[in-house]
């Protein structure tokens, strides 16, 4: 059988059929010891079945050439955006698994768990790969990670590491219907970190209820006119926000929640916002999306003479680790950050346990962090 395995390039491997019957392994032939020679490979199903089709098939249904579609399947970027997006489309219609064959089954029968997450530089992100990297290790396990900047290569990712079968998998995105199929078809036992797909376990964070301490806190101190800057009252953190202001015998000023997309910069982001917003808004309290942009709002507000919290209370959101050392030491919503990553792993060592469990949302909470700027 002519099959597709390979990295970034497009290699084409003759792979012999399994000569033993599947029946016929012992049990100590079986899982992550299974010997890596292609004759002992038994896949769940042929890569040539009309379950999954080849490269070849791809290729013929998109009548493109199946170099082309190699560079589609590896993110290339020597191919049209929209040939990429009909062979992805393709391979969603007719449910193709790239089968990286024999040179990867060493990482299929391994103890590896694949974690695929956002490509971010925060510190927070930082911050919550430390710690699932720490749970997997903990839970003997190797731990591997691909990061992607957008949909089309978390797609291309995803796709790359089920082919390899994996012990397990961590997500940091939520899977349409077509990658849930595809999640499913393979049986690689999954988590949902921070966010939430159908059918799949996921530990996710109460960002409304740490967005409504946080501004019931300034409400306490007497703030009236409080900005909630960088959410969407439609959000997480925004209906927390609403249900504390309500509560309080107050109207929702819209003028006071500004939902402007942040790019990767955020301190500039909350500077920026901030600046162009004092010389025409008056707020005596800010509460942030993030650290980043609450550290950067301070910057603003001290350039232009305001005292934090004389002045304008500043409250931020996930406790990174520079806050207890900014001036004024930030007051923040603090994330469970080694929680969340040790709960995650516990979830997934359960589902590998029993497949059939049922499926659990674990939902935590957030816990407000007094200091000095609120």
């Amino acid at each position: 059988m002519c099959e597709y395995v390979g990295g970034g390039v497009c290699e084409w491997w003759w792979i012999a059929p399994p000569m033993i019957p599947p029946n016929s392994l012992t049990p100590a032939l079986k899982g992550p010891h299974t010997p890596t020679h292609p004759h002992t490979h038994t896949p769940t199903r042929s890569p040539h079945s009309p379950m999954n089709p080849s490269v070849i098939d791809i290729a013929r249904h998109c009548k493109v050439s199946p170099s082309t579609v190699c560079r589609a399947l590896n993110a290339r970027r020597d191919i049209n955006a929209a040939t990429r997006q009909r062979i992805l489309t393709a391979c969603d219609k007719l449910g193709y698994v790239k089968d990286t064959g024999a040179s990867n089954l060493r990482l299929r029968c391994s103890q590896v768990i694949a974690c695929l997450m956002p490509d971010q530089t925060n510190e927070l992100f930082i911050e919550k790969l430390y710690f699932i990297k720490q749970a997997v290790l903990t839970a003997g396990y190797h731990w591997r990670l691909y990061s992607f900047q957008d949909q089309a290569e978390a797609t291309v990712l995803l796709r790359e590491i089920l082919s390899a079968r994996p012990r397990g998998l961590i997500l940091g995105l939520s899977l349409d219907r077509g990658l849930r199929n595809l999640l499913r078809g393979t049986r690689v036992p999954a988590v949902c970190y921070d966010c939430r797909t159908p059918g799949v376990d996921a530990v996710t964070l109460d960002r409304q209820q740490g967005a409504y301490e946080a501004a019931r806190h300034m409400l306490s101190k007497g703030r009236r006119r409080i900005l909630l800057l960088g959410s969407a009252p439609d959000s997480d953190r925004g209906r927390g926000y609403v249900k504390a202001i309500t509560e309080a015998g107050l109207s929702v000023n819209h003028g006071l929640v500004v939902a402007t997309p942040f790019g990767k910069n955020l301190f500039e982001y909350g500077y920026t916002l901030v600046k162009a917003l004092l010389g025409g808004t008056a707020f005596d309290g800010i509460l942030a999306v993030n650290d980043a942009c609450a550290i950067g709002a301070i910057r603003a507000l001290k350039e232009a003479g305001r005292q934090v919290p004389r002045h304008v209370s500043v409250i931020g959101f996930d406790n990174i680790m520079v806050t207890p050392f900014t001036t004024p030491a930030l007051t923040t919503i603090s994330q469970p950050k080694e929680e969340m990553a040790a709960r995650c792993v516990e979830l997934l060592l359960r589902r590998l346990a029993d497949p059939n469990a049922a499926r659990r949302n674990v939902r935590l909470k957030t816990a407000l962090c007094v200091r000095e700027s609120a």
